[in-house]
Parts: structure tokens; sequence; C-alpha cells
């Protein structure tokens, strides 16, 4: 269970507008195995942040506009990058950054978070489709493949950010724009089962979830 802390008793870890390297519209954030933090920025660019806050490096860039990041248990970062409708996978020890999903061109239109399931082997990609109106879905790519499918196909208002359950059974999504979050379970073949609104009339707009879970390479 993770504990709330309360506004007045944050501080600020890392201050992007005043380092050599300058931090743009940081976006999304995952936590390598050595504690250093990595996160998108709006033209593209993929920053890793020492642990302790001491500095910030550019590592890559596409040039496209990084929304969700997330680690595989091998030490890969997959990107959704929106300005391509894209799924991209940077190795860190190299900084070579290459295209991971293999979709026909504009198939995905806002690739939005990406969801690791490292026992199935799939990675799962929100697609927040348009601003405008619902649209699907969910895609799933194999992880070994980068080959992938359209897997929940039913239409959400702006698919954003996901978790999967602590069992690896239930992928829980953001809809921003419905202002819920919906749980979709996955059964044993790993296809999609029940859905269930989990939360509704949430006050504001539901972006950004995450979980705690590290790679795990060093």
């Amino acid at each position: 269970m993770t504990a709330l802390v309360p506004l007045d008793r944050a501080a600020v870890f890392f201050d992007g507008g005043r380092s050599p390297v300058r931090l743009r519209h940081a976006e999304c954030v995952a936590i390598d195995a050595a504690g250093d933090v990595w996160c998108g920025g709006e033209s593209g660019e993929i920053y890793r942040i020492d642990g302790d806050g001491s500095a910030l490096e550019l590592v890559a860039s596409s040039n496209g506009a990084t929304l969700g990041i997330a680690f595989d248990e091998f030490g890969y970062l997959y990107v959704c990058d929106a300005f391509v409708g894209a799924v991209d996978r940077l190795d860190p020890r190299s900084g070579e950054l290459r295209r991971f999903a293999r979709v026909e061109p504009g198939a995905m239109r806002i690739p939005n978070f990406p969801v690791v399931d490292t026992r199935r082997g799939y990675l799962y990609v929100s697609d927040s489709h348009s601003f405008d109106e619902a649209g699907p879905g969910i895609w799933r790519f194999d992880l070994a493949t980068g080959n992938g499918e359209l897997w929940y196909s039913e239409p959400l208002r702006f698919a954003n950010a996901m978790a999967l359950s602590a069992d690896g059974n239930t992928l829980y999504v953001a809809e921003t724009f419905a202002r819920r979050v919906i749980a979709i379970e996955i059964d044993d073949r790993g296809a999609t089962g029940e859905k269930r609104v989990v939360v509704e009339r949430v006050e504001r707009l539901p972006d950004d979830s995450r979980s705690t879970r590290r790679a795990a390479w060093s």
C-alpha cells in the first residue's frame, strides 16, 4: 500500500530549468535498477537523471514527442512517440534507439503509455486515439519480435496511463476524458475478459499511474 504524502511535505528532486541540459516538459517517469530516473521530453528527448538528483543527461532523441516509457526485465526502455504514432526501444547501455512496434503506419494514432507483462511476454500500449472522440483502444506487442495487434478494440475516451495488478491478471486503464479508471481482466489465454469501472466521476482529468517495479538489470 502506498502512503500519500501531503504536497507541503514534497520537495523538488531536480530543477530541469537550471541545469546545463534543459529538461523540456518532463513526461512520464521510470526508475532503473540502479535507482536513476528516466523521463521523456516534448520533442522526443529521453533523459536520465542521477538517482541523487545531481545531474541530467540527454541519452537519445527521436525528434518526435515522447509520452509514456517503461523498462522491461532486461533493462530495455520502451518509448511511446505520439508524433510518429510508434513505439521505440532504447538500449540504455549503448544509447541506441530503434523502432520496436511492428504495425502498419498510422494504425496507432496516439500511442500513450506502455506496460510490460513479463510473465506473458507482451507489451501493452494504450492508444489515446483522439482528443475529440472515443476510439480504440489498447495494443499488445510480442516482446521478442515487436509484432502486435489491437488487443482491446472497444472505444475509450482518451486511454492514457495503465498499470498491471500485482497478480498480472488485471490491466487498469485511465480514461482521461471519461474521468474514470477501468479494469480489464486478462484470461488464462491472454485474451481480454470482463471490463469494469473501478473509479468514476473523478474531479479532474486522470492521467498518469506508475508501478514502482524496477528493471532487473545493472
